[in-house]
């Protein structure tokens, strides 16, 4: 699966993109810290998932959602906030979002720690 992830931390890019990676089938075909970059980067790239936080700039993940929608691009979308709360939830899944969670929750369960050790794997 072709992959974009759009996220202000860009540890959690790293983190993210490290774990989705660990699956061979993943392909990361962009990363961005700006939702007007990734606007413009999926209007070009063949992405079939999207994870983007909804905490962004210039414009937060769900404007992002609502102009993809509106440019007929619908990729799958994982969305990850902080604390999210009942009307973003609403809000996220009325725009197009597939799967919605804390990005502490998303994070946690990444599969690039080893069960011994708080250090990332290194390749």
């Amino acid at each position: 699966m072709h992959f974009y992830i759009t996220n202000k931390s860009t540890k959690n890019l790293q983190l993210i993109s490290d774990a989705l990676e660990r699956n061979f089938e993943n392909i990361i075909v962009g990363r961005s810290t700006d939702a007007q970059m990734t606007f413009d980067d999926l209007r070009q790239l063949r992405v079939d998932v999207l994870v983007v936080d909804y905490d962004l700039a210039p414009f937060d993940g769900l404007a992002l959602l609502r102009r993809l929608k509106q440019a007929n691009i619908l990729p799958r979308v994982i969305m990850t906030a902080n604390t999210p709360s009942e009307s973003l939830i609403t809000a996220a899944y009325q725009n197009g979002c597939d799967f919605l969670s804390t990005t502490s929750s998303i994070l946690k369960r990444l599969p690039i720690f080893p069960k011994s050790s708080a250090q990332p794997y290194s390749f």
